[in-house]
């Protein structure tokens, strides 16, 4: 399988919900890094890139959520 390649991934809808919930708790960590003064520069802009990655990632995740515990919509 290819990397740009989709994947389907068979979980109950209240373990999407804890990962969609561990989503957003990374990405405010990482907010939380980003905003403290005592980090430093290199740290900040590792943090700002992983955020925007994690960020991505929660976006597809709780769309694809709400399409299917919503499908009406």
């Amino acid at each position: 399988m290819k990397n740009t390649e989709n994947m389907t991934i068979t979980v109950t809808r209240s373990e999407m919900i804890r990962i969609s919930q561990s989503l957003l708790h990374m990405a405010m960590d990482f907010r939380d890094e980003i905003e403290a003064p005592e980090t430093s520069e290199d740290q900040r802009k590792s943090c700002i890139s992983s955020l925007q990655m994690w960020e991505e990632i929660r976006s597809k995740v709780d769309s694809q959520f709400d399409a299917q515990d919503n499908p009406t919509r």
